[in-house]
Formats: structure tokens, C-alpha cells, sequence
């Protein structure tokens, strides 16, 4: 009974919460764009050479905006992504699973086991991964941060008063849950030498379409299991 009733307050509080934060907030929504001259601005910047770039195409400044929202997360990420091996936005996941964010990452099964892929490494830090064998591409590529049905999802057996501190601190922060979502795969190859978009937003409505598809795809693939 406690337990019923302790989850329908944190539900009615998180919603109270989040009705407040989305009428407050600024919303978030940008556009990165990558192209085939992006790795100029890592030569440049990595040799000290203004240590700013104002490129529309600056693949510093992009890959570093994603890794801001993944160390920005406080409760929880999904990760639904084709191709996994980029040292920076894997530094950046593994530090939110060692804060103690609730990690989970949808991988396609073969390029789980690719060259270069971080996807073992991350299971072995105890992140919870699941994929599916099979003759066709999850060629998906988008990320959500502290979306707040998984959040309630989450601690809703289970209530906190460190998510309510989460939830003043978002409303004072005036946003919710991310989407990073686009056609970049999370690899060096991507970040550094492609023609390539990322969106990042923080429009309800489209984050919890996402969060929807992510939910649907967990239940349905397996846990990965290394060679």
C-alpha cells in the first residue's frame, strides 16, 4: 500500500515539477553540422593555434557539445546507436555510469563486435547494453538524457528525495530532458571527415517519441553478450 501510494506522490510531484519546468524553461534547440573539412579544426586547435574556432563546421565545438550533454546528465541516458567508437563521447558515458546515471545503449550486433568499437569495453564497466542478431541494420543513432517519464520509470517504487533535488535543480535550470538525435554514427571517421547533423532539443514532445522507440526496442532485443 505505502509503496503504491509513495509512487502515486512522486508521480503527482514530478508532474507538478515538470509541468512547471516546461512552462518556464528556454527551450533548447540546435543544429550540428559536421564536413569534410572538420578535421582542420582539431589539427588546428590540438597545435595551440588560437584555441578557438569559429568554423560553422568545427568539430570540436560539436563533439564537446554532446560530450556537455552526456556529463550534464543526472538521473539517466539511452544510447540507440549503429556504431560506437569514439574515445571522447565514450569517456563521457563511462564517467556518467561512475557518477551513478543509469546507462543503457541499444547496439547493432555486428558492429558491436567491429575494430575500434567501445561497446565491449562499456559492457564491462557494467553498463547495461542489449542488441539483436540479425540480417538487418539497427542503423538508428539518437541519445536521451533524463527524460522524465524514464525517470519516474526508475525511482517510481522507489521514492527519493535526491530526484526531487534533481527536479528543483532542472526547473531552476529551466529545461528537461535532451535528445541528441541525427545522422552521426559515434565514430572518429563521422565526427572528423563526414557530412553529417545533429540535432539537440529539448521539445517534449519529440524527446518522448524518441524515448517511446527506445522503450520498444529494449523490450524486444537481447542482452549483448561478448564474444
Amino acid at each position: 500500500m505505502w509503496d503504491k501510494l509513495g509512487a502515486a506522490l512522486l508521480g503527482a510531484a514530478v508532474g507538478a515539477c515538470w509541468a512547471e519546468a516546461r512552462a518556464q524553461r528556454a527551450a533548447i534547440n540546435v543544429l550540428l553540422t559536421f564536413d569534410e573539412s572538420s578535421f582542420r579544426c582539431k589539427q588546428e586547435i590540438g597545435a595551440g593555434e588560437g584555441g578557438a574556432c569559429h568554423h560553422r563546421y568545427c568539430c570540436v565545438h560539436n563533439v564537446q557539445r554532446i560530450v556537455d550533454c552526456l556529463d550534464g546528465a543526472r538521473i539517466c541516458i539511452d544510447i540507440c546507436i549503429y556504431i560506437f567508437s569514439c574515445k571522447l563521447l565514450a569517456q563521457a558515458v563511462k564517467r556518467a555510469h561512475n557518477r551513478g546515471v543509469v546507462v543503457r545503449i541499444i547496439a547493432d550486433y555486428d558492429m558491436a563486435y567491429n575494430n575500434g568499437s567501445r561497446i565491449c569495453h562499456l559492457y564491462e564497466q557494467g553498463i547495461k547494453i542489449k542488441s539483436k542478431n540479425s540480417n538487418k541494420l539497427m542503423h538508428h543513432k539518437f541519445c536521451i538524457i533524463d527524460d522524465s517519464s524514464r525517470i519516474i520509470e526508475i525511482y517510481g517504487k522507489n521514492p527519493n528525495v535526491t530526484v526531487m533535488k534533481y527536479f528543483l535543480h532542472r526547473i531552476n535550470q529551466q529545461h528537461g530532458g535532451i535528445l541528441v538525435a541525427g545522422s552521426l554514427n559515434w565514430t572518429n571517421q563521422a565526427v572528423y571527415g563526414n557530412w553529417e547533423h545533429v540535432l539537440i532539443t529539448t521539445h517534449s514532445p519529440i524527446v518522448k517519441l524518441f524515448q517511446s522507440e527506445f522503450n520498444e526496442l529494449w523490450k524486444n532485443f537481447k542482452e549483448f553478450q561478448p564474444y
